[in-house]
């Protein structure tokens, strides 16, 4: 999966973290190891643990690369829903689906959210995620937090993106020669 460069990390860190997703998304959350993220980086491992001493480390930094970029990119597609080019609520629905139906993300995603059943801090992470992002979309659809129907709102936003999840999981691997389009359609038909 290729995410864009970020000025916060060196750009090592971005090749070994690109690499981790990389490996990730391939063979899964269970085979990432420092030897073999360092093995697909093309650095030495002396150098991946100088920047992520760590699996744990490296872990979380995933965590954290990802998010950033899952948040960044969905509110670019929120602010489009939001800015009038779509008016629909039900286009809110297809934008988040629709993203969460690409093959890498829902592989990605899907391996993260499952590691993250098994690790207390994971799951804190993933709880803080979610959090940040249906408040960005609040913000972004122009909600004022004190609107009596704001509550109701977050709510509908945490479903979705609950939903989306779902949706990773069960379309991200959905079989070959079944198109995104194709799927979502079938989603839509069946709710």
């Amino acid at each position: 999966m290729r995410l864009p460069a970020t000025s916060q990390r060196t750009s090592t860190q971005q090749k070994i973290l690109r690499a981790a997703i990389d490996l990730v998304v391939d063979a899964g959350f269970a085979n990432l190891t420092i030897a073999k993220v360092a093995e697909r980086a093309g650095i030495a491992y002396g150098n991946l643990t100088y920047h992520f001493p760590t699996r744990d480390h490296l872990v979380s930094s995933v965590f954290d690369f990802w998010a950033e970029h899952w948040k960044s990119d969905l509110m670019a597609k929120i602010q489009g829903v939001a800015q009038g080019k779509s008016s629909k609520p039900s286009d809110l629905v297809s934008v988040l689906v629709s993203d969460a139906m690409a093959r890498q993300k829902a592989r990605l995603s899907t391996e993260l959210w499952a590691a993250s059943n098994h690790d207390p801090k994971l799951t804190k992470r993933v709880a803080e995620i979610i959090d940040e992002s249906v408040e960005l979309m609040t913000e972004t659809l122009g909600v004022n937090s004190t609107h009596p129907n704001a509550a109701e709102l977050r709510a509908h936003l945490y479903f979705l993106l609950t939903f989306s999840q779902g949706v990773s999981v069960v379309w991200g691997g959905r079989p070959k020669g079944c198109s995104k389009g194709q799927a979502v359609a079938e989603i839509a038909r069946d709710t």
